[in-house]
């Protein structure tokens, strides 16, 4: 008796399995043929080939990328370029910006900014202006934001914040944190070839946030975050439109935070030209222009580009602007210096070893660990060449 019972439930177990395997195995061909069409759409967004005519004003969300030059007395750098695009990649806005001190690198193989580009642009406080109006109220959209927000001088809610860099998830992949090599894993394109573009870049933090957009919308979390908080929900492929959700108070009060500006007449310190230090938001605040991320304290920090990729340098100069740094352009006005070089004799190549300095020579992962821990962890775990320690003692 139990062996026909089996017999029968074996039956009707492989009924099911025959009955049901092909519709599974089109509903997966579908969800990629589906996933393969957006990814080409959103390829054509990136490249400029789909998004022509006039930005959308009413869009809820909006891409944003800005492009620095160094400037005196130090290489500081400065607001030069600023793009912000709407939900299909039109442009919205982007504007050189005028120099209010001299230009001493327009880092053109990563900014793309030209010298002919600043003649006749428009002030800071214009640019400035513009990208408050276009950015106040919606969700904004971005790979590394803080850097932008930084350099437009501006204080935004970090729920109403979409950035590709903090996406856990993708982090996950194993992709890394530089745009080029995400958009590369991810649509096989090449971008950021020669020279950045920010309207291009801008477009290409869309993509990745709208092919991502449902998941990354169903639960934000501190589980798909790093050091985030919870946000608003929109479906994938929507425009825009509303989803049922728990947060959608949140989403209907962040209508009516306005975008601040955290210039001169905020309670930080301020310099000349476009270098005021960078402003954030916390997660308990939505907005506040007094609690600048100082994890770096004002730093001066000089790297040696050698054996860095240029993606590898802007990310590392990203993320020293972005926790209260400052680049410099010489190593004798550094506060320390980071490389990628672990022996001495290669290091006598890109700086002078005997000169006298105060600026500790040690490596980039200092400045990685440091972020990630959120405090500036001691010099003495990251000397690039023990040697010189030797030498001091």
């Amino acid at each position: 008796m139990t062996s026909r019972w089996m017999t029968a439930l074996q039956s009707k177990v492989l009924g099911y399995l025959v009955n049901t395997y092909p519709h599974l195995l089109n509903l997966g061909r579908r969800e990629e043929q589906t996933t393969q069409r957006s990814k080409d759409r959103l390829r054509k967004m990136i490249a400029g080939m789909s998004n022509h005519g006039p930005g959308d004003l009413s869009t809820r969300y909006v891409a944003i990328d800005c492009e620095m030059v160094g400037v005196k007395p130090r290489g500081a750098s400065s607001l030069a370029r600023v793009s912000i695009v709407d939900y299909e990649g039109r442009i919205l806005l982007d504007r050189f910006v005028k120099q209010t001190k001299k230009v001493l690198d327009y880092r053109t193989k990563w900014s793309g900014v030209r010298p002919a580009d600043l003649i006749g642009a428009p002030s800071f406080e214009e640019v400035q202006a513009t990208a408050i109006q276009l950015l106040d109220k919606r969700i904004v959209v971005g790979h590394a934001l803080p850097n932008d927000f930084r350099a437009l001088r501006l204080s935004y809610p970090s729920q109403y914040t979409r950035d590709t860099q903090r996406y856990v998830p993708l982090l996950h992949r194993g992709v890394g944190k530089s745009l080029k090599r995400m958009i590369k894993e991810v649509f096989g394109m090449d971008i950021q070839a020669h020279e950045h573009d920010s309207v291009i870049d801008a477009r290409a933090s869309l993509a990745l946030f709208r092919l991502y957009q449902s998941e990354w919308e169903k639960d934000l979390s501190f589980t798909h975050f790093i050091a985030s908080s919870v946000g608003t929900n929109y479906s994938q492929e929507s425009n825009g439109e509303d989803v049922t959700s728990p947060l959608s108070a949140l989403q209907q009060d962040s209508r009516h935070v306005p975008l601040r500006d955290c210039g001169p007449s905020a309670d930080i310190s301020s310099q000349d030209g476009n270098e005021t230090p960078v402003a954030t938001s916390s997660s308990s605040d939505l907005v506040t222009c007094n609690a600048p991320n100082k994890i770096l304290g004002d730093l001066a920090v000089y790297i040696i580009p050698a054996k860095l990729t240029a993606d590898q340098f802007v990310e590392l100069s990203r993320t020293i602007e972005g926790n209260g740094g400052r680049l410099t352009s010489q190593a004798n006005a550094a506060d320390v210096i980071l490389t990628a070089v672990g022996s001495m004799k290669r290091l006598e190549r890109h700086i002078s070893i005997h000169a006298p300095r105060k600026a500790p020579i040690i490596r980039v992962e200092w400045l990685l660990e440091s972020t990630n821990a959120q405090r500036r962890l001691p010099y003495r775990n990251f000397v690039a060449v023990p040697e010189l320690v030797l030498r001091s003692m």
